[in-house]
This record gives C-alpha cells, sequence and structure tokens, in this order.
C-alpha cells in the first residue's frame, strides 16, 4: 500500500478530526448512559479503572477525540461491559428506493478475502 501524499493527508485532516469528535460524542453518551443506568459516579468510575477524576473526566468530554483502545478496554471492563466496533457504510452513501429513501445495506467485508469458501 502507498503512503498518502502529505498534502492528501493534510486536506482530510479537518474531516477526520470532525469524524473522531462524532466518534467520541456517541461513545461518551453510551457511557454516561451505562453509568447512570447502574448508578455509577464518575469518582467511582476512576477507582474501578485504577485512574484519576481528571482521566474520567477528559474521557467523558465529547470534545476531546483523543482516546486510546487500552482505555476503552479499561472503561468496558470497569462497567462490566464488552466493546464491538465494526466499520460500515454510512447511510449517505447507501442505496435509495425507489422512495428516495436510504437504505441501510450490510456491506461488511469478508475477513480475509484470500480465503477460499469450502
Amino acid at each position: 500500500m502507498m503512503p498518502l501524499a502529505p498534502s492528501l493527508v493534510l486536506d482530510q485532516a479537518p474531516a477526520i478530526s470532525a469524524c473522531a469528535v462524532r466518534i467520541k460524542s456517541q461513545l461518551t453518551a453510551q457511557v454516561r448512559a451505562v453509568m447512570a443506568e447502574v448508578g455509577i459516579s464518575k469518582a467511582e468510575l476512576a477507582r474501578r479503572m485504577g485512574t484519576s477524576r481528571s482521566a474520567v473526566h477528559r474521557l467523558l468530554d465529547p470534545t476531546d477525540p483523543s482516546l486510546t483502545l487500552s482505555t476503552l478496554a479499561s472503561v468496558a471492563e470497569a462497567l462490566k461491559r464488552s466493546v464491538a466496533i465494526e466499520l460500515v457504510v454510512p447511510v449517505s452513501d447507501a442505496p435509495a428506493v425507489p422512495d428516495g429513501t436510504a437504505v441501510e445495506v450490510d456491506r461488511r467485508a469478508d475477513p480475509d478475502p484470500e480465503s477460499e469458501s469450502p
């Protein structure tokens, strides 16, 4: 795979950053919902994660897109949840039906496209 040209990467940076903030915002909403559901405070979440309340504050800040997979795994474990991540085709890229509405299509690729079916 050829690396992207630096100018191409810079041109895409604002869109990538906006996408990261959207993802973080959705994740933050999910974490807050689970915290409310099980009655866990930020201080208790920090204790269960073995981290500081300021780290939990950053975790719950939807405008701060930085989040590691380790932190995500830690918060999931602290909340007794698992993590599921998948790449899907956005509804805006999905084909339209005759009435003009978008239809969500499962276009996930075979995990190993080189493998042959028996």
